[in-house]
């Protein structure tokens, strides 16, 4: 008989300041670490290092494309493999070396290798991407586990964002910290590598030691794993699970939308100078101050409501972005400032909501498979940035005729202000749709957790 085993936590306990904050800290070089592998790495190894444009570019996509299948095999391996010290932590600390290792060389190829080759740098992609996922996604999936308290989520995973935001601001001011003459982008990459390698050790160590983890479930004869068909069976019946995967790639579309037309929209629809990052710094730090404000909502009002408002404000703040007068900096770093205000807030929450499917989900199967429904979270969020990189550049941007580096027309850049704001506003207007009869609540949550408790006072007499 399948045994039933709820988190450490019980009732109304509230997790330390100090402990959150410990749990929270790997996300900081973790962030440190996604962010350069976006926006930094790519053209350093096309021009620095010589690869060429279109080289670098197959090589990070087929690295992407690796890291999408990971995440499902990662998810079950978790799920299935338990150690004596919990579901989670062993999986980070094997993983973080493999990360460390293999993000060390990346950003200091020169320290290694005379001469950088595509095949050598999509091999330590690959295996950067596989630690990557042993310590994301094991991450994550603690977080779900950690709490059963349906508020309580909500704030870890406040913490969680707040800390990624912290490893993104951060990692955002290296390379102007260290700007110079000479080879300044190998300068910079070196210490972005050395200030991943660093932060590592004591922000996962803190986490792994001072946050205690539930005890592995004991597995029964019964306590067989899903395969492909089931895990579609798992999609097809469970209305929640299809619901949150839907926001979460309609937000990864919103995000990617977002992301990788931002330069240009900033340059050439805004009118901006260099100026614009600073855009970037500000939301972020915006961010910070404001997710704890999203978690309280979330607290008074449940988080659907709280997500929906969420995802209202965001097609809100976004039209606000058509009334910034090309070239007005001052306007267009307060309206930053009101979309940074929201910056986040849908994905902690919508994280939180998954934790409370997750549990909903042991109470139908008797399983404990938060590593994997996280593993199809982090797959859905990937292919909803991958479509929108991939549309936007291959079939929007043609269509209205914009080129990058160009003198592109009046009706281009319109379109290009059109594509960037309309784009996520339709996004963000479905995912408040697809949210706003969403049918688990708080009261729903407790009436899981006291029939989980219920089977598992069964199951131990």
């Amino acid at each position: 008989m399948a045994r039933f085993h709820l988190p450490m936590t019980k009732g109304d306990y509230h997790l330390s300041l100090p402990r959150l904050i410990a749990f929270a800290l790997p996300q900081w070089p973790l962030a440190a670490i996604g962010l350069p592998i976006a926006v930094f790495l790519p053209p350093f190894y096309a021009g620095e290092l010589g690869l060429g444009v279109q080289a670098v570019g197959v090589v990070f996509l087929i690295a992407r494309f690796w890291d999408v299948i990971t995440d499902p095999v990662m998810g079950l391996l978790s799920d299935r493999f338990p150690s004596r010290w919990g579901r989670r932590r062993h999986w980070i600390i094997i993983g973080s070396p493999i990360l460390m290792i293999s993000t060390f060389i990346i950003f200091n190829p020169m320290v290694f290798y005379s001469g950088m080759t595509s095949a050598t740098l999509l091999f330590w992609l690959i295996i950067m991407y596989v630690g990557w996922t042993m310590v994301t996604l094991n991450h994550l999936s603690w977080s779900a586990e950690v709490h059963t308290n349906y508020h309580e989520r909500s704030r870890i995973q406040a913490a969680v964002q707040v800390l990624t935001i912290v490893g993104l601001i951060v990692v955002l001011l290296i390379p102007v910290l260290v700007k110079g003459e000479g080879d300044s982008a190998v300068r910079e990459m070196s210490v972005i590598g050395w200030y991943i390698f660093l932060m590592m050790i004591p922000c996962v160590g803190v986490a792994v030691l001072l946050v205690p983890e539930q005890k592995p479930a004991a597995h029964g004869p019964d306590d067989e794993h899903p395969g492909f068909k089931h895990i579609i069976a798992i999609l097809v019946q469970n209305d929640p699970l299809r619901r949150l995967m839907a926001i979460f790639i309609l937000d990864g579309f919103l995000s990617g939308i977002i992301a990788s037309l931002f330069s240009f929209f900033a340059m050439d629809a805004l009118g901006l100078d260099k100026r614009a990052n600073l855009l970037l710094l500000v939301y972020f730090m915006v961010g910070i101050c404001m997710t704890p404000l999203w978690a309280k909502l979330s607290y008074r009002v449940g988080k659907r409501i709280a997500l929906v408002s969420s995802m209202l404000y965001s097609a809100f703040a976004l039209a606000l972005l058509l009334a910034i007068p090309p070239g007005n900096f001052l306007v267009a770093m307060l309206l930053y400032i009101l979309i940074g205000a929201n910056f986040g807030a849908t994905t902690f929450l919508a994280r939180s909501v998954m934790s409370d499917v997750t549990e909903l989900d042991t109470l139908k199967s008797g399983k404990q498979r938060t590593g994997l429904f996280f593993a199809l979270m982090t797959l859905t969020i990937k292919m909803g940035v991958a479509l929108a990189v991939g549309i936007a550049y291959s079939v929007l941007l043609p269509w209205i005729g914009y080129e990058a580096g160009a003198d592109n027309s009046a009706e281009a850049i319109r379109g290009l202000r059109n594509i960037y704001v309309f784009i996520p506003i339709g996004c963000a207007l479905a995912m408040a749709a697809i949210m706003w009869t969403f049918p688990l609540d708080e009261a729903k949550q407790k009436e899981i957790h006291a029939a989980l408790a219920a089977k598992e006072a069964e199951a131990g007499s």
